[in-house]
């Protein structure tokens, strides 16, 4: 009877983990039938968003034969980062995919906007797409492309098949179609944008057999779309370039989808320049016969640097050129008979692009510098260069004679603006302030906690600005307060105000949790002894600038703004060579040292700076 009891027992156990066994896997989640099925990197005309924008974009496709909701899943870009960026849950109308349905997620980072909006935006260049499970570790799909071309989409096709191609007629949220052969090439130029000093002959060619190449003369667009012939000139022969143009192009081919537009600029010079040389670089900028104001307009930008004997020459070797718009910048300046701009460059595709220019690192942001109130010219210049030559990151500068050609003419004397300071822009970069980059999907330590650029300045009107605890008013920089995030927002603010409170409680001094956990000291006292020596008078006040890394201490810099120094101005006592400028200077407009000269550590490591620097 025992025996049976126990065997009945044992049975029972048995059956019971068999059950549980089998009950275990009847509650497995239903696998995630679904697969990235297109992903758009560089959509400029395709497909806009519920605000009118076009913006890149992946779609996601249900090869399943039932229902799947794939709120809570990851996408990246970074297969690294399974967790980037979250699809929301909640809303299972908004994400749930029916059997060989679509789902369309917009890949621009605004993830505030309605719809779907991921926390990443996708590079025309390349890169990897993943989805991940809401485990955030389990990968359901993805799959890496090359460079895209402009509003071609790239997928598999058919839907949910292995085969990847472009799509160039992209179909959002429905069924891939490959409606062309392929794409055409677009015509290449024998001879490139360039100042000219007579007529050049410009042969077109693709690569493309059998298309045929339509161009422009006029700076209209010769290209109709994916659909119907183009509707420039037919090209059939090199073209002679006298006068000062631009010259587009397309190639077509019937049943293929037609190129990308390709352009030139050819600017001549006046007869009065073609001898004009110069101990500076040359630069000359065109804006196909329109005036520069505070909004960006399209330009050509050429840069000419110093020859074998030491000067630049009009008819000398292009260092680099290229697509770019231009416009006034600056706040008092702004007002100034000598203008202030600001230089992009782009793409043929009309992206930004890093472009080395006259030696310095390539970038696509640049100000040309007009020193109106410094008649030296130089002010920057000097004080850049010392704080480069004091270990910290300051603009790179290069002095040039600019020609700025509005008038859709040759270039002629009259188009001389003056001496200019080439400069880099302030940026988040590797080849500028080289720290982390934000994303919207960063809002969680450790990726949260950098990198900032913030400043403390005169307002612009599109400026998002903070207040601290101690009173100051600082900018949201870079990323300005328009992309970050509220939890972004919040963060920086926040440790601002950490910093604060450490620098001013009682134990202020202790390096462990004092001001010394939350700032790069050496940053604050360089900054202070290049404002002293200079006797810059916007310094401590105005055009102050702090970076933070990720994971890293809150650090004084970039210097910026040193017109009104080394006695260049008639307030502030600015044009006195003696004295110390802070002693004039409130509590609000010199914030921070004053307290930090009170701890005798920070005050002895400054003077051993002051020693090193060869400063009495």
């Amino acid at each position: 009877m025992w025996r049976l009891a126990r065997f009945e027992f044992l049975l029972a156990v048995l059956l019971s983990c068999l059950g549980a066994r089998v009950y275990g896997q009847a509650s497995r989640p239903k696998p995630i039938t679904v697969v990235v099925n297109e992903v758009m990197a560089s959509n400029k005309t395709v497909v806009y968003d519920e605000e009118g924008e076009f913006c890149d974009w992946v779609e996601l496709y249900n090869i399943g034969t039932a229902a799947v909701d794939v709120g809570g899943c990851y996408l990246t870009d970074d297969l690294t980062r399974p967790t980037k960026w979250q699809i929301p849950l909640g809303d299972p109308a908004a994400t749930t995919m029916d059997a060989g349905g679509y789902l369309l997620i917009w890949a621009d980072g605004d993830i505030d906007d309605p719809g779907l909006h991921a926390g990443f935006k996708l590079s025309d260049e390349g890169e990897e797409i993943g989805l991940f499970a809401p485990d955030g570790l389990t990968m359901i799909d993805g799959f890496s492309f090359g460079p895209q071309y402009l509003d071609v989409s790239y997928g598999r096709y058919p839907d949910g098949g292995s085969e990847f191609r472009f799509l160039t007629y992209p179909f959002a949220g429905a069924m891939n179609i490959s409606i062309h052969e392929g794409i055409v090439t677009p015509p290449q130029f024998d001879v490139k944008s360039c100042v000219c000093t007579g007529p050049v002959t410009v042969t077109l060619a693709t690569e493309t057999e059998g298309a045929t190449i339509y161009y422009s003369l006029d700076g209209s667009d010769p290209s109709t779309g994916v659909r119907g012939r183009p509707t420039g000139m037919t090209y059939t022969q090199p073209l002679v370039v006298a006068n000062t143009l631009t010259v587009k192009a397309v190639a077509w081919k019937e049943g293929w989808r037609e190129s990308e537009v390709s352009s030139e600029r050819y600017v001549f010079l006046g007869n009065d320049l073609r001898t004009f040389s110069s101990p500076l670089a040359i630069g000359v900028v065109d804006t196909f016969g329109k005036g520069v104001s505070t909004l960006p307009v399209s330009a050509y930008a050429c840069f000419i640097d110093l020859g074998d004997g030491g000067r630049a020459s009009m008819t000398g070797a292009t260092d680099s050129a290229g697509a770019a718009t231009i416009n006034v910048r600056g706040k008092s300046s702004g007002g100034f008979p000598k203008h202030q701009y600001h230089l992009e460059m782009y793409d043929t595709q009309g992206d930004e692009m890093d472009i080395e220019i006259l030696g310095l690192p390539a970038e696509s942001d640049w100000v040309l510098q007009g020193p109106y109130s410094d008649k030296s010219l130089i002010r920057n210049v000097l004080s850049y260069r010392w704080a480069n030559e004091m270990g910290r990151y300051a603009p790179r500068t290069r002095l040039i004679e600019l020609f700025l050609n509005s008038d859709n003419t040759s270039v002629t004397m009259s188009d001389y603006v003056g001496v200019y300071v080439l400069m880099e822009k302030i940026k988040i970069s590797p080849n500028r302030v080289n720290i982390a980059e934000l994303e919207p999907s960063d809002n969680a330590e450790p990726e949260i906690t950098g990198g900032y650029i913030i400043k403390k300045d005169k307002f612009d009107g599109d400026d998002v600005s903070f207040g601290t605890s101690r009173g100051q008013s600082l900018i949201y920089q870079d990323p300005n307060g328009h992309d970050l995030t509220q939890q972004q927002r919040d963060w920086i603010r926040n440790y601002m105000n950490s910093f604060e409170a450490a620098l001013y409680s009682a134990n202020f001094t202790n390096p462990e949790i004092g001001y010394a956990k939350y700032i790069d000291v050496g940053s604050y006292i360089d900054n202070h002894i290049l404002v002293e020596l200079t006797k810059n008078i916007d310094g401590f006040r105005l055009s102050t600038y702090m970076h933070k890394d990720r994971n890293g201490k809150l650090t004084m810099g970039p210097a910026w703004d040193y017109n009104l120094s080394l006695g260049n101005a008639d307030y502030n006592t600015g044009w006195l060579p003696t004295g110390w400028y802070f002693d004039i200077l409130g509590s609000s407009e010199y914030p921070y040292w004053p307290r930090l000269f009170a701890d005798p550590a920070f005050e002895l490591a400054y003077v051993t700076s002051r020693e090193r620097a060869g400063q009495p």
